[in-house]
């Protein structure tokens, strides 16, 4: 998730981190990291959006 990303949501209170949160609460075995920019990370920080995959990648590969 875009560690500046928008919302549609009405609710002052909705953060990047409020709904990366939300969102791993529905997903018992879910990860997830902020990144740089906003909403449409492979386009907007491809560069990091791959570094973070690539990691992602690499540590489910040596566990």
């Amino acid at each position: 998730m875009g560690d500046h990303a928008s919302s549609i949501s009405k609710n002052k209170q909705d953060t990047p981190e409020r709904r990366l949160a939300d969102y791993l609460k529905c997903l018992p075995h879910g990860e997830g990291v902020k990144i740089a920019d906003r909403n449409v990370l492979p386009y907007e920080s491809t560069s990091e959006f791959t570094n973070t995959l690539a990691a992602f990648e690499n540590t489910k590969l040596t566990e």
